[in-house]
């Protein structure tokens, strides 16, 4: 019985003697290397980044509504305190107990108010504190204009500033409602809607003639990501979130398709090489058996 070892060993001694075999056997399995890391790169990593992509438009989007929502919240209670007639009245008596309890009132009834006012036309207690926002935002207000909130930074914090009229039944302006609001409950909100490992959320403040200002910042050093920009419901403020290495890793495409591709090319690069191996085992078969009947041929006298 022939010994299986012994044949393989012979098949191996055969195979190493074709330099062209070999040379078309290395080049077929490098090719199918080459074409599976393309496939690898095309559909996993190519997907991977933009699967991330859309991640971070999707957390960019749910930060952007948070902050309108936030804004829009703030706005209505601030008008509606504009609207009431207790302000109103204090406004237009220029009682100053009143007006200093209108003032707490609204301390009272909004929980992240750092400073209220009611302002008279004239009245210079803005100009005291050096607040020229305030200043600024009555200013338009008592010239009819309806300013949108700012962010400003007022000594070392930055804080949302509101400023609304008061008006009375006959539409007249009687002054001015200004309200500075802590930005720290805004920035709360953000940190719960979406987790700062996730990526670096900014709002910046673009002004006509300043450079765009982050005046909100959730920091990640890691930017993995490129930056998603939305515009908010505040013509000069823009939402900018960059994702992380932590939420491009989150990304994960499903191997499922790549494992198929993957699969096909090794079954084919391993029949081609089977049969190449098999083509080339026949030649060498058939070249013996040429081989020992030519000389039976010339014995016997017979043209081969």
């Amino acid at each position: 019985m022939t010994n299986p070892n012994s044949r393989r060993g012979a098949v191996i001694l055969k195979l190493a003697k074709h330099p062209v075999l070999n040379g078309f056997l290395a080049l077929l399995f490098c090719t199918a290397a080459i074409i599976t890391y393309l496939l690898h790169h095309q559909m996993m990593d190519n997907a991977r980044t933009s699967l991330a992509a859309s991640l971070a438009t999707e957390y960019a989007t749910k930060q952007r509504i948070l902050v309108d929502h936030h804004i829009d919240q703030r706005a209505q209670q601030l008008l509606a305190l504009a609207q009431d007639d207790l302000f109103i009245e204090a406004l237009a008596t220029a009682d100053q107990t009143m007006l200093s309890r209108m003032e707490q009132r609204m301390k009272d009834l909004i929980a992240d108010l750092n400073n209220g006012y009611l302002l008279r036309p004239g009245e210079g207690r803005l100009a005291e504190l050096n607040n020229f926002i305030g200043q600024q935002l009555s200013r338009q207000v008592l010239e009819g204009e309806l300013p949108e909130p700012v962010a400003a930074k007022i000594r070392d914090d930055w804080e949302l500033v509101f400023a609304y009229p008061v008006k009375n039944t006959e539409g007249k302006i009687l002054g001015t409602l200004l309200a500075m609001l802590s930005m720290e409950p805004l920035n709360k909100a953000l940190a719960r809607a979406v987790d700062p490992s996730l990526g670096t959320t900014e709002l910046l403040q673009d002004v006509p003639g300043a450079r765009a200002t982050p005046f909100l910042t959730l920091t990640n050093k890691s930017r993995a990501v490129n930056t998603v920009k939305q515009d908010t419901r505040i013509g000069t403020w823009k939402l900018h979130f960059t994702g992380s290495a932590t939420l491009l890793k989150r990304a994960a495409p499903s191997y499922t398709e790549f494992m198929m591709l993957a699969g096909a090319v090794a079954s084919i690069t391993l029949l081609l090489a089977y049969l190449a191996i098999r083509i080339a085992l026949h030649r060498d078969h058939w070249q013996n058996w040429q081989g020992r009947r030519k000389p039976t041929c010339q014995r016997s006298g017979i043209v081969c």
